[in-house]
């Protein structure tokens, strides 16, 4: 898809991993409430792993 597309395979493989964010990180980003101050869009397409608890973790949503 990204050769098909004039892109980078790495951003596109980053850009699906959105798809597969915690819901409760997508309600907060959604919403706007009480987000982690160093949340940014290049945090997120770096996400480490597909599992929720640990996207909330890595991302500052813990507790």
């Amino acid at each position: 898809m990204a050769e098909a597309h004039g892109l980078d395979p790495s951003n596109v493989r980053h850009a699906f991993n959105l798809a597969f964010l915690s819901p409760r990180i997508l309600e907060v980003i959604v919403s706007g409430w009480d987000m982690p101050p160093d949340l940014s869009v290049a945090r997120l397409l770096r996400v480490q792993s597909l599992v929720w608890d640990e996207q909330e973790r890595e991302f500052g949503f813990s507790g």
